[in-house]
């Protein structure tokens, strides 16, 4: 039975998983590790798991490795330039060529959002559409392109920043230096701050901490400030898109991260509002989901995409 390996970083962990090409999960771990920690110490536990699963289980079946993390990566050397800013110790190296290295097995690394692309196209919602485009919603907002059946990278493979299209040259500073990014609208952190100040200006102080499930919780009770700010978010969500839409003539958005658990409630929202900044024409039988893959969406991504590029 072919399978991959998926390897997704995180800022505090790395998941680990072995994918069959169906997208059963053989096995699956996670390490912990530190911001501070170095690239040796990070991939010497990761490098072991993967020698160990193939010295036990044989590598003929394992046709390549995925690895997803932050930044971005030069698709043609697999080194991390710069953007892992979580991770800082994986900048100006390369996990892929580490790990090819020392298994002798194909391995490809890309940015957790273009993994995230090709984990729906190849084992979610993504199979039904040829041109889509995948968004993470979650203390940023990364994303990924499918165009004409396969993921697109771009000329050095940077593409898919979706979180820093300009919504307003006039509004928020955004941590990457520009003024107005998505990112600073519509993630986590943006709705967060929204829905607190809304309870400033009123001289309302929250039962307990304000986090985006918390805000999601209190709209479903009805709560009118809460209902107020997932409206607003949904709004920017439909900009966002419709320009894509404009641009790029799809069928189909994907809504992942940690905020699409909570989809139900924004996707009314985001179709409300959606005709508002695109040509009717390009509107026509566009479908926005939710994605399939959830909580093993990291490493079920990287699988895909190291599936993808062996294939392509």
């Amino acid at each position: 039975m072919d399978c991959f390996i998926g390897v997704d970083f995180g800022g505090t962990s790395v998941k680990l998983g072995v994918i069959t090409g169906e997208g059963l999960i053989l096995k699956k771990n996670i390490i912990t590790i530190g911001s501070g920690d170095s690239f040796e110490k990070i991939m010497h536990p990761v490098s072991e798991w993967v020698q160990s699963y193939l010295k036990n289980n044989g590598k003929d079946g394992v046709k390549a490795i995925g690895i997803g993390t932050p930044g971005f990566i030069d698709k043609r050397t697999n080194i991390l330039i710069s953007g892992s800013e979580n991770v800082p110790a994986l900048k100006k190296h390369s996990v892929a060529n580490i790990l090819s290295e020392k298994t002798g097995i194909p391995a490809y690394q890309d940015n957790d959002g273009t993994c995230a692309a090709a984990g729906e196209s190849v084992f979610g919602n993504g199979i039904n559409y040829s041109d889509f485009v995948m968004i993470t919603l979650g203390t940023g907002i990364g994303g990924g392109l499918v165009l004409n059946g396969k993921v697109y990278r771009g000329s050095k493979g940077f593409s898919g920043e979706i979180g820093h299209i300009c919504l307003d040259p006039n509004g928020i500073w955004c941590n990457c230096g520009s003024r107005g990014c998505f990112e600073q609208y519509a993630s986590g952190p943006a709705i967060v701050r929204n829905y607190a100040n809304k309870l400033l200006k009123r001289g309302i102080v929250a039962d307990e901490e304000i986090t985006p499930e918390y805000i999601f919780v209190r709209a479903k009770s009805k709560d009118e400030i809460a209902l107020e700010v997932i409206e607003e978010a949904g709004y920017r969500i439909a900009q966002a898109f419709g320009t894509l839409l404009n641009v790029l003539n799809l069928e189909a958005f994907i809504i992942g991260g940690g905020i699409s658990r909570s989809g139900n409630m924004l996707l009314p929202v985001i179709n409300k509002y959606l005709p508002d900044f695109v040509w009717p024409q390009l509107k026509e039988n566009v479908e926005v989901v939710i994605a399939k893959l959830q909580n093993d969406a990291g490493i079920m991504g990287a699988a895909a995409m190291a599936y993808e590029r062996l294939n392509n």
